[in-house]
């Protein structure tokens, strides 16, 4: 997520120092004589004199900073950020995650710009104020801190996560004991909603008119209408199956899980409807361990993920439920469907890949190398099929899907992740929080 404050004047110079404390603000470090208003704009006055006067209560003109023969003087811009974030500035000059000082001509008009690496901006100190915009004009030097902080979840063990259609709110589980589908404002990660469904709920999943939610509990499916917070129970044929991964249909009329672990049916793919909230139909897969599931763009098939001990994902029909095996896809886990259904994506911990399939002849094509030892196991494509998002457990990856490889990497891992409808943010589980990243 980016934030564009103030209008371009100047050019500036990069001096970085991240090995300084991230945290630390320094005494002094308020904009000069000048004041931040609303809008986060502030003048940072050099007091008397074009050059050499003292500054206000934040700054001072160093009189070694002037040019010769009435030159003008050169002021510094110092950056403190706290939280998972960067900030850079225009004109071109600051760039950094932790803190850095940039250089600029006296009377430089200097905008900020905020992106989200884990955390959103929530506000801005010293020479600017508030949590929208930041301009300074410097006339002395000047201090700015930029805060940035993850959504909160509203509770603890933050698992699954969906974006609604809108694109205005995420839908995340809270896999406790007495479960929760918390609803929360895209806008600034407000709770919007709290809404009980069955107990350790995993996965989440969206009907594509965004009317309902569908949830994974630990032995049953939960069929939420997100306007009126209506609860619909569809429980297992078998008392011990557990739940693990859900996925919603093209049409919005079903919804399709991955059972494992039952009494009745060892593994399987059950179908559910939508509109009576009720089985449909349940397939059986010849595996020790079912897990991820996705639905082909055409509503024909679920790719269902086959966990640590399989060598193959399993290409289900959802007519019939006939079977057909990929293999070379070993400890396979989270899977996604690129958007024209050409190919699958599947995270797997054989080397740490992530296995690309042709849809077309239900093959591996090749791989992406993700990380050592991060154990990719969730994974989200952007709606326009370019980049996708793998979520380790040590480190989020952005893949480029035309080229192959991955392109950015943040530290942290995360449970599960989603992308905004614009392909603009990736929204990852960890713990109690929703970490927000920027996409390149």
């Amino acid at each position: 997520m980016k934030i564009l404050l103030g209008a371009i004047v100047a050019l500036g110079a990069l001096a970085c120092g991240s090995d300084e404390d991230p945290s630390a603000t320094g005494a002094g470090g308020s904009s000069g004589g000048g004041s931040a208003g609303a809008g986060g704009s502030s003048t940072a006055n050099a007091g008397s004199g074009a050059l050499g006067g003292t500054g206000g209560s934040g700054g001072s003109a160093d009189p070694s900073t002037a040019g010769a023969a009435g030159l003008p003087a050169t002021y510094q811009l110092t950056l403190n950020v706290d939280g998972e974030g960067t900030v850079t500035s225009i004109p071109a000059g600051i760039e950094c995650g932790e803190r850095c000082t940039g250089s600029f001509p006296a009377g430089t008009h200097v905008q900020l710009e905020a992106t989200a690496e884990g955390g959103v901006l929530t506000g801005w100190a010293e020479a600017c104020s508030g949590g929208s915009s930041c301009s300074v004009t410097l006339d002395a030097d000047a201090r700015v801190t930029a805060t940035f902080e993850p959504f909160s979840a509203g509770g603890a063990n933050a698992h699954g996560i969906a974006v609604t259609p809108d694109g205005t709110r995420a839908l995340v589980t809270l896999a406790n004991s007495s479960g929760m589908l918390q609803v929360l404002s895209l806008a600034d990660g407000s709770l919007l909603d709290s809404i009980p469904v069955g107990s350790f709920p995993s996965a989440v999943a969206v009907t594509p008119d965004g009317t309902k939610a569908v949830v994974n509990n630990l032995s049953t499916v939960s069929v939420v209408t997100l306007a009126t917070k209506a609860v619909a129970t569809v429980a297992s044929p078998c008392a011990s199956d557990t739940l693990y991964d859900v996925a919603v249909a093209p049409d919005g009329e079903s919804a399709v899980t991955t059972m494992f672990n039952g009494n009745c049916i060892t593994n399987s793919v059950a179908v559910i409807a939508l509109g009576t909230a009720s089985m449909q139909n349940q397939y059986s897969i010849p595996a020790q361990l079912s897990a991820g599931i996705a639905v082909t763009p055409d509503g024909t098939s679920a790719l269902v993920a086959l966990g640590i001990l399989s060598t193959k994902v399993s290409r289900v029909a959802l007519s019939g439920g006939a079977i057909t095996d990929i293999t070379n896809t070993s400890s396979s886990f989270g899977i996604a469907v690129t958007p024209d259904g050409s190919e699958a994506l599947i995270a797997s911990g054989d080397g740490d890949t992530i296995k690309r399939v042709s849809l077309g002849s239900n093959a591996v094509t090749g791989s992406i190398d993700y990380a050592s030892n991060q154990d990719p196991h969730n994974i989200a494509i952007t709606p326009d099929g370019t980049r996708a998002v793998a979520v380790g457990s040590f480190d989020v990856g952005v893949l480029s899907l035309s080229s192959g490889t991955v392109s950015k990497t943040f530290s942290g891992g995360g449970r599960s992740v989603a992308i905004t409808r614009d392909g603009k943010r990736a929204l990852v589980t960890l713990g109690s929080d929703v970490r927000v990243f920027a996409l390149p």
